[in-house]
């Protein structure tokens, strides 16, 4: 079986480096890709074939949850359910939800 090729979404240098470690190591997991704003995201996405996105929820400019939704519209027939993990709000949460 093939790992599952992910993009990393994260600003935060020293997080993205100890997730991109992590994922890494878990022999069924293999980050291609790590962008620090949801826009380097959209950019770089076209270019990769990944089967999942991680996302954080508070990204400088565009957040995560509006980068979730723009996702989703872009790869509707190709998304599944989306839920969010460890959003810090009751508010990301809930606007998550919804789209």
């Amino acid at each position: 079986m093939n790992p599952s090729s992910i993009l990393l979404v994260e600003d935060h240098a020293a997080f993205a480096n100890a997730l991109l470690n992590i994922l890494n190591k878990n022999g069924n997991m293999n980050v291609v890709a790590v962008a620090d704003s949801a826009e380097k995201a959209l950019e770089q996405l076209p270019e990769l074939h990944v089967d999942l996105v991680l996302v954080d929820v508070s990204l400088p400019q565009m957040s995560g949850i509006n980068l979730v939704a723009a996702l989703h519209d872009a790869l509707r027939s190709y998304v599944g359910p989306l839920r969010p993990t460890g959003a810090q709000s009751r508010r990301a949460r809930v606007c998550a939800q919804r789209s």
